[in-house]
């Protein structure tokens, strides 16, 4: 069941919402948090009920863990350990036993058979959630609580199957006030972050899809494409993934809203970063703070010399890569992503820690291309697909041009292949989504109170803010219709897969 689909829209969240209305409107604490466990185990059978028991084993044998951890007065860290060993194993055993038995026939010829294995949904997520949760209970920063209470945290379907990824100690307490949060406001806000969302997803990512697919389905099967189509397809790209995971956080958030649940915010405009460690303060912020804190601080963080600093970072990046997939385009990807932050880093200690007023200009743009080449292999099936493509974007060996562009370059007698036609309408479209990922409020502008502040971002102050008025309720179900207009095909989110 997807959030963009009309079962999801009108008849289970509908329904739900009656139900818990009805508990709490009786003052029945328990039965709503057991009303919103129950639908978040149907919803997420709705996709293969035969991982229903995987998720509820990992729930129990992570639960009784904790307690074993919160329990022992010796040993901490060796039962700690373990725990977290069980869960990784898990995630290996789904996610990354093929691709490792991909290495092993490359590395020996030993021709080992893939195993029957189907990558359940959202166990990246709901996997490292879990571990966040043992690590916290060793360290001191929560308690275990009742197993209900815990099962809610794990499997509490908004941000089941693609984040963001919460922490125990600001989730359980919220459950505590479920009697109170239930009320008008945070419903009429609910609605209006999720239809945002909705917006962002059905209007926005999935007819830029429309711009990506052609391309790296092209250069895929081997085929060339033009410079113009080259880097139309990778700038679409780029914003389909910020639209489509911005647009799954949103309606996240709006649902818990719905409830009364405060969820925290995944991004704040990563695109307006001037460096790539904004970048990523801005982009997926809970993942990155999870790599932080359970990677890199552990690693010894920014603690140690320049050089150790330089290659924990690189090692959380490149981790962070393969927590997307099992394939080496994530880790060329994450591996990127840790070159670039360490280089900011160690610019940042020894050349300038202040830049100039072109450096700020220059900033931006910079950051901006990095990440539109990155996204190139995060996107391609394969290296040597993200390889012709980077060589056509940047007119490795020959440039090949639209016909239209012909004349222009005969005139400089460049060395060109004729291939394909110009056509206007991808950079409208580009330029629409440009104009709202860089010209728009970001949704915790537009609803500062309504989230957890992961990062302590600098709040600006929008004008648009959220006001229960004719003009917010005017533009909700504008956006509402448009999206709905835009479902005649229902499409997954691209983090499902991951």
């Amino acid at each position: 069941m997807l959030f963009n689909s009309y079962i999801f829209i009108f008849v289970f969240i509908p329904i739900l919402l009656l139900v818990v209305f009805f508990l709490i409107s009786k003052r029945m604490l328990g039965g709503t948090i057991w009303a919103l466990f129950i639908s978040s185990l149907i919803y997420y059978a709705w996709w293969n009920p035969k991982f229903l028991p995987l998720i509820i084993g990992s729930i129990l044998i992570n639960h009784f863990w904790a307690r074993r951890i919160h329990r022992t007065r010796v040993f901490k860290g060796y039962v700690l350990t373990l725990g977290v060993a069980l869960n990784l194993l898990l995630l290996f055993f789904f996610k990354y036993a093929n691709f490792s038995i991909d290495v092993v026939n490359q590395i020996s010829n030993a021709g080992v058979g893939h195993l029957n294995v189907v990558l359940p949904i959202g166990i990246s997520f709901f996997t490292f959630q879990q571990i966040a949760y043992l690590v916290d209970v060793r360290r001191g920063h929560t308690k275990p609580k009742p197993l209900i209470e815990y099962a809610l945290f794990v499997s509490f379907f908004p941000q089941l199957i693609a984040g963001p990824i919460v922490h125990h100690r600001d989730f359980t307490p919220q459950i505590k006030n479920l009697l109170e949060a239930f009320k008008l406001e945070n419903i009429n806000k609910g609605i209006s972050i999720f239809t945002i969302g909705l917006f962002k997803k059905t209007v926005l990512a999935d007819n830029l899809s429309l711009l990506v697919t052609p391309v790296f389905n092209d250069i895929a099967h081997g085929n060339l494409v033009n410079i113009f189509d080259a880097w139309v397809g990778a700038v679409a790209y780029t914003f389909q993934i910020y639209f489509d995971f911005s647009g799954y956080s949103d309606m996240a958030v709006g649902i818990g809203c719905l409830f009364g649940i405060r969820l925290p915010i995944n991004f704040y405009s990563p695109y307006q970063s001037s460096s790539i460690i904004e970048f990523w303060r801005r982009w997926h912020i809970t993942l990155s703070n999870f790599l932080r804190d359970y990677v890199y601080f552990p690693f010894g963080g920014g603690r140690v010399g320049q050089w150790r600093k330089t290659l924990n970072v690189f090692l959380t990046m490149l981790i962070g890569g393969v927590w997307h997939g099992a394939g080496w385009t994530f880790i060329v990807w994450g591996a990127m992503h840790g070159v670039a932050i360490s280089i900011n880093h160690i610019w940042r200690a020894t050349v300038q820690n202040s830049p100039t007023r072109f450096g700020r200009y220059l900033s931006p743009g910079a950051t901006f291309i990095f990440v539109v080449f990155a996204w190139v292999v995060f996107r391609s099936p394969n290296m040597e697909s993200a390889l012709s493509l980077w060589k056509i974007m940047i007119g490795a060996g020959q440039i090949i041009i639209p016909a239209e562009w012909g004349m222009w370059f005969e005139k400089i007698g460049a060395n060109v292949m004729i291939l394909g036609e110009f056509h206007s309408k991808p950079l409208a479209i580009i330029l629409v989504a440009c104009l709202i990922a860089w010209g728009f409020p970001n949704t915790k502008e537009l609803f500062p109170d309504i989230s957890l502040d992961e990062n302590n971002l600098q709040q600006r102050i929008s004008r648009f803010q959220w006001k229960p008025n004719a003009v917010w309720l005017s533009l909700t179900l504008i956006c509402l219709l448009v999206s709905l207009w835009n479902m005649s095909t229902v499409s997954e989110f691209l983090y499902y897969q991951f």
